[in-house]
Order: C-alpha cells, then structure tokens, then sequence
C-alpha cells in the first residue's frame, strides 16, 4: 500500500473527497467488490499518479478534453483496474476533480475501515521488522482493541531505533528514549519490546 505524504489540510477537498468516496463505495458494495476498488483507487493516486507527474497534471488541466482524459485512463488502467474504478474515474475527470482524488482515496479507506469496524495502525521503526514480529504485533493490536486491525509499517532511518505507533488519532513516540547503542540483534528486541508496552498502555487507558 501507498505511503500517504504530509500535506496541507483543506476541510474543502476533504468533504469533496468524502462525498465522492461515499458514492464510489455505494456503487462498488452493488458488485461486492468494495476492498478491491478501495485498494485500486489507494493505488491510482498515490503510486501511479505520484511516479508519473506528466499523466497527473494531464488528468488535472482544464485544457485537456473530456474525451481525452477518458482515452487515458482507458489505456493506463482499462485492463487492469474493475469496472467499478474506471467509471468512477471517469466521472471525476468529467467533473473536473482529478485534483482532489487523493483526498478521494483517504475518505474512501477511512470510510471502508469504518464499515468493516477496523481499526489502522501505522508502526514506524528505525529498521524493517521481521514478519514474525509483525505478525505478533498485529495479533498484541487486535487483542488490546478488540478490533481487526489494518497494519501498516513504515521504516524511518531517522529514529535511530525508536518508533512511533499510531493508533487513530494517539501517537505514541519512543523515539526520543530509544537512542541505542547495542549491537542489531539487541536493538530489534528493544523495539518489539516497545511496541508491546505501547500497545498495553493504549489498552489500559481505552
């Protein structure tokens, strides 16, 4: 999954982008494919458009016809995105709004997660975590909050093996306390170690 950037909030294109994501989800429950699209669109824009500058400032110019944009999409994504996604897609770039789709793609997992009762997780460490410990993790989460979990992990060179955890809108920073000077092994059980007292705590004051 895509890594969402840092930018500034703009409560216009926010609820544009949950109007828009609430439709796209209606229309993607009639087919049953709401994780499917909600993937997709994460995907479109946040890695297509982001590693092609050129096709989003295409998609977002007032110059640029209907008819062409449509062709575009056609054969960026036709054959590989459902139905569902490139007639949302289309609509949107009929409409003009290619400009806000990435608030489109937010509104439309947070929106998703709700539904589905899940809660996201983002764990950011100074190191990749072996699956193992994710897995642990996810399954330390989902007990502590009594929810299924959407882990997303991050690697963040600059904690110098600390991490943040958050859980909605609670932040949990370790890093400041976590500047070690043990050898790899020691370091990657000092993490995992953290992550489980963050977790106990969040669970205590729930």
């Amino acid at each position: 999954m895509a890594q969402l950037e840092a930018r500034q909030i703009d409560p216009g294109r926010e609820h544009l982008g949950r109007v828009y994501a609430k439709a796209l989800l209606a229309a993607a429950a009639k087919a049953g494919e709401e994780s499917q699209v909600v993937e997709e669109l994460q995907d479109f824009a946040w890695e297509v458009l982001e590693s092609l500058p050129k096709l989003k400032a295409f998609l977002e110019s007032p110059r640029v016809t209907i008819e062409e944009k449509h062709a575009v999409l056609e054969r960026a994504i036709g054959s590989r995105a459902s139905v569902t996604l490139l007639r949302f897609l289309k609509i949107v770039a009929r409409r003009g709004r290619m400009d806000a789709l990435r608030e489109m793609a937010v509104a439309a997992r947070e929106l998703y997660n709700e539904e589905q009762g899940i809660v996201a997780v983002t764990v950011r460490t100074a190191f990749p975590l072996e699956d193992t410990t994710v897995s642990q993790l996810e399954a330390s989460l989902e007990k502590a909050l009594g929810h299924k979990v959407q882990l997303r992990v991050e690697v963040d060179r600059s904690l110098v093996g600390g991490l943040v955890l958050q859980i909605g809108d609670r932040v949990y920073d370790g890093s400041a306390i976590a500047r070690l000077q043990r050898m790899h092994q020691q370091v990657r059980e000092h993490t995992f170690q953290q992550i489980r007292s963050a977790v106990d705590r969040f669970a205590d004051g729930a």
